[in-house]
C-alpha cells in the first residue's frame, strides 16, 4: 500500500520540473532563430574582408575599383508618364 503512495507523491512532485522544460525549449528556439538571422550580416562582413584582401593583393600591379551592376528595371514598377517628366517652365 505504501508503494503506490510514494509513486504518486514522486509523480506529483516531479510534474512542475517537467513543465519547466517547455519554456526553455521556446527560449532555445528564439535564440537559434536570432543566430540564424545573423548569417546574412556575417556573409556581408566576409565579403567586405575578401574584397579588401583582393584590393591589397593587386595594389602593386593595378588600381582596382569595385563596380556594382544593377539589373533590369522592375517590370511591375510605375513608370512616370511623359507629361510629368517633360514639363518645361
Amino acid at each position: 500500500m505504501r508503494l503506490p503512495a510514494r509513486f504518486l507523491f514522486c509523480a506529483l512532485a516531479l510534474q512542475p520540473l517537467a513543465a519547466q522544460g517547455a519554456p526553455d525549449e521556446i527560449q532555445l528556439k528564439r535564440i537559434e532563430n536570432r543566430v540564424n538571422g545573423f548569417d546574412w550580416e556575417l556573409d556581408a562582413v566576409r565579403k567586405a574582408a575578401d574584397d579588401q584582401l583582393w584590393f591589397q593583393r593587386l595594389s602593386d600591379l593595378a588600381l582596382v575599383d569595385k563596380v556594382t551592376y544593377t539589373g533590369p528595371p522592375n517590370p511591375g514598377a510605375r513608370r512616370p508618364t511623359a507629361s510629368r517628366t517633360s514639363a518645361i517652365h
